[in-house]
């Protein structure tokens, strides 16, 4: 077998040449789930080097590089926080340093999506433009991912493991972890125990093992018909009866419109509003425009003036428990050209409701089957949870399905199941899964 320090030298060099790197025994860590979750992060940064360009002038293979880019992020978010517990498990002394490392990938991860979703989302260039700007994140991503996964999983990793070798014996159980984390990462006394909450949608709960995270922001993406309005409208009725305060804030329909659909459905939003639990407005998202230059004003992204005074998204006096913006889409292009600007803005807006620690429900307009969940892409890292809602087509007819891409925080069941809409509401079937071929 060859020596770490060796193996690396030339693993790293493969990258350099475009090569891909294959998995080898000796950059295992001894622990099969690690293992398996550094095999697939491997797997997607192949997949993204060899995909890279020429440009074939295609929506496809830019729609797999969105995809490929995405899961990236995802299987690293997991492998980190399964990665931080396992290591706090065994008293690893190097936690702390070992964490560092995963807070600075992170940090460059995220500024580098930020540049890939500014060339995939913008308007259509030439082939020979958009080849150039695509080149320049392949050689990136081969120099930085590179040389970082050749130094983390074949370096870094082996210092826990071996560590972890010699102290097998030494494990606290699952039962008395106290879970680690990179955003909230605070001293144990000091931290809240995590509450979850639930839809109250019959079928969908069933999907998660304890329920949304309280404080946790959630993207409900679809296409039309799919069930958006409804499963938010629904969400929020069945949390305000349970003496939870509830905004609606929409930027699409009307109040009137918003509460005949609640009316359709047997929900007495009359009582709730009387009650102060329930509160719909109306906003229209143009008048974001107007405050455009004050948002773009600061070069690293930071406001100018507060969010809330932007979109009055908080009525004074009225500070929810739950909150629904539908839809963030509309909000989009209220900002028209000024891609920075929405950027800007929806971090902003992430930023603030997390602040207040609301439960939010943005819901996003995508195609019928999306390959991405959001407008410019940005939402679907941003958002703590993405639900997607299809209305899919087989034969002559269409069928409605849910599914929970990701919870982070949460475990929950992946895979697309039945939902139907009926006269109370919408109704998951959790156990009945969606197979064969589907289209939009």
């Amino acid at each position: 077998m060859k020596p770490i320090k060796r193996l690396a030298k030339e693993t790293a060099s493969r990258v350099k040449r475009r090569i891909q790197i294959k998995w080898t025994p000796e950059m295992s860590v001894k622990d099969k789930i690690l293992d398996k979750q550094h095999q697939r992060i491997l797997e997607s940064v192949n997949e993204l080097v060899v995909l890279m360009p020429p440009y074939d002038g295609s929506n496809e293979m830019l729609n797999q590089i969105r995809k490929i880019t995405h899961s990236l992020y995802t299987n690293m978010d997991e492998h980190f926080t399964y990665e931080e517990g396992y290591m706090q498990g065994y008293h690893y002394p190097g936690l702390k340093e070992h964490k560092k490392i995963h807070h600075s990938f992170i940090g460059f991860y995220r500024q580098l999506m930020k540049e890939f979703n500014q060339v995939l989302y913008a308007k259509p260039k030439s082939g020979i433009a958009l080849n150039k700007e695509l080149d320049y994140l392949a050689q990136k991503c081969k120099t930085y991912l590179g040389q970082w996964l050749v130094g983390h999983f074949l370096i870094e990793d082996h210092k826990y493991s071996d560590y972890i070798t010699k102290h097998r014996k030494g494990r606290v159980s699952a039962g008395k972890l106290k879970k680690t984390g990179r955003k909230d990462e605070i001293p144990e006394k000091k931290k809240q125990k995590k509450e979850w909450l639930q839809t109250g949608i019959p079928g969908f709960d069933d999907l998660m093992e304890k329920g949304i995270p309280r404080g946790a922001s959630v993207l409900i993406a679809g296409g039309p018909g799919s069930g958006k309005t409804i499963f938010c409208l629904q969400t929020l009725a069945n949390a305000a009866k349970n003496g939870e305060r509830c905004l609606y804030l929409s930027f699409e329909e009307s109040e009137q419109q918003l509460k005949r659909h609640m009316d359709d459905f047997g929900w007495d939003w009359q009582k709730l509003e009387n009650k102060g639990l329930l509160k719909i407005v109306r906003k229209e998202p143009f008048v974001l425009t107007t405050n455009i230059e004050a948002m773009l004003a600061k070069a690293k992204g930071e406001l100018l003036i507060d969010i809330n005074e932007v979109l009055e998204i908080i009525p004074k006096g009225f500070l929810p428990d739950r909150i629904v913006l539908d839809s963030i889409t509309s909000v989009s292009s209220a900002f028209g050209k000024q891609e920075e600007g929405y950027r800007i803005f929806i971090e902003q807006l992430f930023k603030y409701l997390e602040s207040l620690q609301i439960t939010s429900f943005l819901v996003s307009e995508t195609q019928q089957l999306p390959s991405v969940y959001s407008q410019s892409g940005a939402e679907e890292f941003l958002a703590d949870s993405v639900v997607a809602l299809y209305s899919i087509r087989k034969g002559n007819l269409r069928e409605n399905a849910i599914e929970i891409i990701k919870m982070r925080g949460a475990k929950h069941k992946k895979k697309i199941v039945t939902m139907q809409i009926t006269g109370k509401g919408i109704e998951v079937y959790p156990e009945q899964e969606v197979f064969g071929e589907i289209k939009e």
